[in-house]
């Protein structure tokens, strides 16, 4: 099963689920007019969190 995900339109944690429910690392991303710019990776969206976590908890 591939999974494609819109840059944009899907949340930090939406993603997390779609890698979790499927088993997956990493996510492919396309744009608005499904052209494929990437990929993204679950241990850059869990340390983009805590990096928001610490940030906001140092505030």
């Amino acid at each position: 099963m591939k999974m494609w995900i819109f840059i944009d339109h899907v949340s930090k944690q939406v993603s997390l689920q779609l890698m979790d429910e499927n088993g997956l690392s990493e996510l492919p991303v396309v744009n608005e007019s499904h052209v494929f710019v990437g990929v993204v990776e679950r241990n850059k969206i869990t340390s983009s969190i805590v990096a928001q976590l610490v940030s906001s908890a140092d505030k």
